[in-house]
């Protein structure tokens, strides 16, 4: 009928600003309230037998194809908005800490997904996603929680948002790679080789079109007249950058992403924001709410030893590993635990591989690829759910866990994460924006080093094996080059503070270098070894963690660490002291007796009378009229 088209459209958006009302009044992300309006309204409620005043209920909106239609609507301009905050300039001040932690952040959660889905049986197809969706953080999330509790003048922030939005592109490079290597195992070798064209081109494009032709065109996107042009101009190339990359085998919502960044450097940049910005904002709640429609709610019973097992790991991953790592590149105690917990979040980037994972088709018989695409959109609902309501509450007492994990931790631990910190904090954070040469050839030997990882990750047999051993040479060169940068600076880091007898700066420097080594060799141990057993994978990195804590307990006492002082009560009463004898030499002891002494009376308020001024200061009397 004409009409239902009309109607859907209307329920979606009116019960949406109810969600986004009720989710602000009880101080929850937006994207929450909307997840649950979804689902609340979506053909998922049909399987659960509701009966309501007699009436079957069933759902408010039970077309399928329109849901999917307006889902990947409200997606394509969700990601041109997140490509046009891509800001390289942004990221001036902030690049080196914020690739550093995003890449770590990722990497650790990631992770984490691989472990899950290796523990509940998933295919590797469903398991990379799943791992996407655990692993992506929530820009969005992070904003209004720091929004909501007036934080947003804290100077962390800039470092953690900046931090975010490199996780955005990492997101959109993972998405591309994801739906390529899915859709890989079930083309041809034909259509394998076009799509890996096509997302070479489309890339190489876009990134022509951002360094040659934007910064020199938009003079002549300035001219155009109206605010009404400008917005048709605006959504016609959004949805042609979408249909190029539909049209180059990759998911569209990545070409509106590529364009939103490739005016991202320009003056253009302002204008589109402010003219599409309430267009955006019903899309997203469009794409947010249609994304709940999908979720079966049937399916939450499946997924909640999945759920109860990733919430914990992640919230560890987040607030303590995250949080150690951030503060072994010179943020303080408190900051790096406030930066953890803001990356609890999980919102739009969680839903964007969630949408797009279980959306994914054969092209030749248009069915589902991912065999577990019934239960990633139920998973990713209530993941999303539970993280973004525990978000405020971890951002609010921030402070407070790391004030008392300062004081769970051993004095050992303590001691080397403060070594490690000193040492890369001038490297990392009061370093300029230009790397230097040592810089440039450390970080292309490290990408190398990742590249021979990746490459040992997806292959096999003899091969596989030839390139674990380039990885571990490969790391060898990394650890002798990182050593090297380190000279410099652990000449001049200061021990003073810290109770050293003997400030051995070379020690300290060796610590931090093989420290970092470790942590690095856990990627490629997993890497090596996932491929014959994960649980074995799992061991060996556990086991390098608890030599890194002991590596920090033997560089505790080879630097003659002095000892706390004693607290009072931690000193042991011995007792009273023993009276001495007193001799008959110096007589018997006098006894004084008391003397009681009166106490004046106060005397009473009736007692008190004001004390006239010309008494007070006789020398301002006043003169007397004649």
């Amino acid at each position: 009928m004409a009409g239902s088209f009309f109607l859907e459209i209307g329920v979606v958006i009116f019960l949406a600003f109810l969600g986004a009302y009720l989710a602000g009044r009880l101080r929850q992300s937006v994207i929450v309230g909307y997840i649950i309006v979804g689902i609340l309204i979506g053909p998922g409620m049909a399987g659960l037998g509701l009966t309501i005043w007699g009436y079957q209920y069933t759902g408010l909106v039970a077309n399928r194809d329109f849901i999917q239609m307006i889902s990947r609507l409200g997606l394509m301009f969700l990601l041109f908005f997140t490509g046009l905050g891509f800001s390289a300039s942004a990221l001036k001040t902030t690049w080196k800490p914020a690739v550093l932690l995003a890449v770590s952040d990722v990497l650790i959660n990631i992770y984490v997904g691989f472990i899950i889905g290796a523990i509940f049986g998933w295919p590797l197809q469903d398991t990379i996603f799943l791992a996407a969706i655990i692993g992506m953080s929530s820009v969005a999330v992070a904003a209004k929680s720091a929004e909501d509790h007036k934080q947003l003048y804290r100077k962390e922030l800039n470092y953690m948002f900046s931090t975010m939005i490199v996780e955005d592109f990492i997101s959109i490079l993972l998405l591309t790679f994801a739906s390529a290597f899915v859709l890989g195992d079930i083309l041809t070798a034909e259509q394998v080789i076009n799509l890996v064209l096509g997302v070479v081109i489309i890339y190489a494009f876009f990134f022509i079109l951002a360094m040659f032709i934007a910064p020199r065109a938009f003079h002549y996107f300035e001219r155009i007249q109206g605010d009404e042009l400008f917005v048709l101009f605006a959504l016609s190339i959004v949805f042609l950058s979408s249909a190029f990359a539909e049209f180059m085998g990759i998911p569209p919502a990545i070409g509106a992403f590529l364009v939103g960044m490739a005016f991202a450097e320009t003056r253009l940049r302002d204008k589109l924001h402010s003219q599409m910005l309430s267009m955006k904002d019903a899309f997203v709640a469009i794409f947010f709410v249609s994304f709940g429609m999908l979720v079966d709610p049937r399916v939450f019973v499946q997924v909640a030893p999945m759920i109860a097992l990733a919430v914990p790991l992640v919230i560890m991953n987040e607030v303590f590993v995250l949080g150690c790592l951030a503060y072994f590149v010179g943020f303080t105690r408190r900051v790096a635990i406030s930066i953890g917990t803001g990356f609890l979040g999980r919102g739009e980037d969680a839903v964007m591989f969630a949408a797009v994972g279980s959306g994914l088709q054969n092209p030749a018989t248009g069915e589902k690829v991912l065999t577990k695409a019934g239960e990633i959109s139920p998973f990713t609902g209530a993941f999303c759910f539970l993280m973004s309501g525990l978000t405020p509450f971890m951002m609010r007492h921030a402070t407070e866990l790391a004030d008392r994990l300062a004081r769970v931790l051993p004095r050992s631990v303590r001691f080397g994460a403060t070594l490690i910190a000193r040492t890369l904090r001038g490297a990392i954070i009061s370093s300029g924006f230009s790397p230097t040469g040592s810089e440039k050839r450390l970080l292309a030997v490290m990408m190398a080093a990742g590249a021979a990882m990746c490459f040992s990750m997806v292959t096999a047999g003899t091969i596989h094996l030839v390139a674990v051993a380039a990885a571990a040479v490969i790391l060898a060169l990394v650890w002798w080059m990182f050593a090297e940068f380190l000279r410099p600076r652990a000449a001049t880091l200061d021990l003073q503070d810290l109770d050293v007898l003997k400030p051995d700066r070379n020690a300290a420097r060796m610590f931090v270098a093989n420290t970092v080594m470790l942590l690095l060799s856990m990627i490629m141990v997993t890497t090596a070894v996932w491929g014959y057993s994960w649980l074995a994978a799992v061991v060996c990195n556990i086991a390098i963690v608890f030599s890194i804590i002991a590596y920090m307990k033997y560089i505790h006492g080879a630097l003659m660490v002095k000892p706390p002082p004693m607290a009072k009560e931690h000193i042991l009463s011995a007792g009273p002291a023993p009276r001495a004898a007193v001799g008959s030499y110096f007589g018997p002891r006098k006894e004084h007796a008391r003397v009681e002494r009166p106490m004046r009376a106060v005397p009473n308020r009736q007692g008190f009378r004001p004390v006239p001024r010309d008494e007070l200061m006789p020398g301002q009397r006043k003169r007397k009229r004649v």
